[in-house]
């Protein structure tokens, strides 16, 4: 079962219509069991710090600035 139809059976039996069937309501073919929260979260505070403090820290650490080396496009 593709994903839509899967979406279009839920759909369908939430309208009530006289067709709709509780397949739905099964896990997907092929799906993996779903990761618990905390692991979710977890890797995406890791995703987080790879992306956004690791470079961060490192300037600091360094005594840089994100605009080091580069010249303003007009002057004042």
């Amino acid at each position: 079962m593709t994903y839509r139809r899967y979406v279009a059976l839920a759909d369908s039996r939430t309208e009530g219509l006289a067709d709709a069937d509780d397949t739905w309501t099964r896990p997907l073919a092929g799906s993996a069991a779903p990761a618990s929260a905390g692991w979710r979260a977890a890797a995406g505070a890791l995703r987080w710090a790879a992306a956004f403090l690791g470079p961060w820290l490192g300037r600091r650490l360094r005594g840089r600035s994100p605009g080091d080396g580069h010249t303003a496009n007009a002057r004042a």
